[in-house]
C-alpha cells in the first residue's frame, strides 16, 4: 500500500487541497518531490464569468525539502452558479524538473 501512495507522488508530485462550502472555495497547491529543490513556483488563477475573464498571477522561488508535503499557497474565492475557474500550477527547477497541474471549478 505505501508503495502505491509513493509511485502516485512521484508521479504526480503536484496536486490540490480543495474545501468548499457552497458557492465558497479554498484552494492550497501542494507539493511533494522525492529531492530537494531550489523551485521556481508559479500559480496563475482565471475566474471566467458572464463579464469575461479575469487572471492573477504569483511567482516566486522556494527551496522545497525531498519527501515532505509542503503548501505552496492559500487562496479562498467564491463562485457563482454561472462562473467557473481554472488554477494553474507550475514547478520548475530550471534544468531537468517541470511539473505542471490543473483544476478546473466547479468540477466539470
Amino acid at each position: 500500500m505505501v508503495s502505491l501512495l509513493l509511485a502516485a507522488a512521484l508521479s504526480q508530485p503536484l496536486w490540490f487541497d480543495v474545501q468548499h462550502q457552497g458557492n465558497i472555495y479554498a484552494i492550497t497547491p501542494m507539493a511533494h518531490l522525492s529531492v530537494t529543490c531550489e523551485c521556481q513556483v508559479q500559480i496563475t488563477f482565471q475566474k471566467i464569468g458572464q463579464a469575461g475573464t479575469s487572471t492573477s498571477q504569483q511567482q516566486g522561488r522556494l527551496a522545497i525539502s525531498g519527501d515532505e508535503n509542503i503548501a505552496l499557497s492559500r487562496m479562498k474565492f467564491t463562485l457563482d452558479s454561472h462562473e467557473k475557474a481554472l488554477i494553474t500550477l507550475t514547478l520548475t527547477d530550471g534544468k531537468q524538473l517541470t511539473f505542471e497541474k490543473r483544476l478546473v471549478l466547479p468540477p466539470q
